[in-house]
């Protein structure tokens, strides 16, 4: 689990960095972040009944058999990170080895306890898949997000 972590704090750091380096996601510049040569793709949930997008900025990298998915919402304030095996399959998020997802909701860190995300497109140039879950801040209050979908541009991590 501490891997697990680990890991996603890294991605966080790096898809963070790569979703704030551009200017915007317009049609004049529709890359992922401003990254030359990565369309933003689209990352959606339903977060305690509310309609959310992450698509701005999202896109992914694969390393290690991993993909590492982010997004944010328009305003900048919201982020959705996923760490997920790259390859079609169901995987169920409280299992030791299972993806992780960091959600930041109102200003506070969230994270999936339990539920599943379903990859069912791993490309090495895109992923598509579904995920809902429950996710808990660190008082371990309970968000529910169902209804998610993935459809990202990936490249391989740097």
């Amino acid at each position: 689990m501490r891997i697990k972590i680990a890991g996603v704090l890294m991605m966080i750091l790096y898809l963070g960095l790569m979703a704030g380096c551009g200017d915007d996601d317009s049609p004049s510049d529709p890359t992922g972040g401003g990254q030359p040569g990565i369309q933003s793709g689209t990352i959606t949930a339903t977060v305690s009944g509310q309609a959310k997008d992450f698509s701005k900025g999202s896109a992914g990298v694969i390393g290690g058999g991993t993909a590492a998915i982010s997004g944010t919402n328009q305003a900048s304030t919201e982020n959705l990170v996923l760490e997920v095996a790259h390859a079609n399959g169901t995987y169920d998020i409280a299992a030791q080895d299972g993806p992780a997802i960091t959600l930041v909701h109102n200003s506070a860190g969230w994270f999936a306890v339990s539920g599943t995300v379903t990859v069912t497109t791993a490309s090495s140039t895109r992923l598509v898949g579904t995920f809902s879950g429950t996710f808990n801040d660190f008082q371990a209050t309970p968000l529910t997000v169902v209804d998610g979908v993935i459809d990202v541009p990936l490249a391989a991590a740097p």
